[in-house]
């Protein structure tokens, strides 16, 4: 079902607009108190490697570390009416229009499941944001604002 899911989306994917692009590979890292499964994560991840995306190995740590540049943390909180939150930070450089992404952490809400797989569609749409990417306003892609069924 969530394979499914994921090459529904995949086959239905549009370009995406970046407010913010990565310099070099992100790595990933989930952690924390009833962490993300490394699997779960690199579920959510082969909807962006499918896109063409690259990152480095999930790593799996029982403590989160602090925010560095280069990393994508992924951890669990419980949110009230919310599947997941990222935060992203960005730099430029003098001259240079562009923004590119320093680092990433992606809060995603495993306490309730709306329906199978959405968990992992949660984070795919998280992950988005941290590969700078916002909203889009198609009801099918993984970057709607909302989970549908």
């Amino acid at each position: 079902m969530i394979s499914t899911l994921i090459t529904f989306l995949i086959s239905n994917a549009q370009a995406y607009e970046h407010y913010a692009t990565w310099e070099s590979t992100p790595q990933v890292i989930t952690c924390g108190k009833n962490a993300t499964k490394k699997e779960e994560v690199d579920k959510s991840l082969n909807y962006w490697r499918e896109r063409g995306y690259k990152f480095s190995e999930v790593l799996e740590k029982t403590s989160c570390p602090e925010p560095k540049p280069g990393l994508i943390i992924v951890m669990t909180q419980d949110f009230p009416n919310r599947q997941g939150l990222t935060r992203t930070t960005c730099y430029t450089y003098k001259g240079d229009p562009k923004e590119y992404v320093d680092y990433a952490v992606v809060k995603v809400n495993n306490s309730q499941v709306l329906y199978p797989g959405e968990n992992i569609e949660s984070l795919a749409h998280e992950v988005g944001h941290a590969l700078g990417i916002g909203h889009v306003n198609d009801r099918t892609d993984i970057m709607y604002p909302s989970a549908i069924k």
